[in-house]
This record gives structure tokens, sequence and C-alpha cells, in this order.
């Protein structure tokens, strides 16, 4: 998350939404590109660092050129490769050994 510090807002929060996907398909390897993004607009502004009219006006914007739909508390990524190239994001989750974990109830 520390280089998200640096990325424009619309890159910060397409990032954002890499990570929460990435950590969802560590439990759940048959998520593709719609799963649930439950934060609130306030919430991913913390998360972030920018404030939540700005995360809004984000968030019409990505959805306007196309790049995500956004119907809370899903979100589907569109150009999904296109994004994790814009925002170069590495998958360091799917790797992890999760042998050890707890099986759901």
């Amino acid at each position: 998350l520390k280089a998200i510090g640096r990325m424009a807002g619309e890159n910060r929060v397409l990032m954002l939404m890499l990570q929460v996907w990435a950590r969802q398909r560590i439990m759940n390897e048959h998520i593709r590109t719609t799963f649930d993004f439950p934060l609130s607009q306030e919430v991913i502004g913390d998360a972030l660092g920018i404030t939540p009219v700005y995360v809004n006006r984000v968030l019409k914007q990505l959805q306007r050129d196309g790049m995500i739909d956004y119907h809370k508390p899903n979100v589907t990524l569109n150009h999904f490769d296109m994004i994790k190239t814009r925002c170069v994001f590495k998958d360091r989750y799917y790797a992890l050994d999760t042998s050890w974990y707890p099986l759901p109830v």
C-alpha cells in the first residue's frame, strides 16, 4: 500500500480494488473480475488518503470510462489485464500456502 501514495487518484482506487480482489481470491479461487467490495466512500478515502468527495468523483469517472461497474457491494473490473498493467499490480497473495487455514464453517 505504500506505493499507492504516489499514484494518481484513479490508480489508487483501482489498486485498492485489485488488493481486495487478490485477498478474496485466497479463499475463493473461482472469483473472476466481479467481487465483493462493500467499502463506503469514506472508508476508501481514509485508506487511500483522499477525501470521500474525491473518491466519488473517481468512481464515477472510472464507470464513465468503462473501467469498472460498481453496484455496491459488488465491483466488476471490466478491463482486468489493462488495469493490472496500469497499476503495476503483482498478485503476491495467490501463491500463499493456505493449507493451515481453518476450513470454512
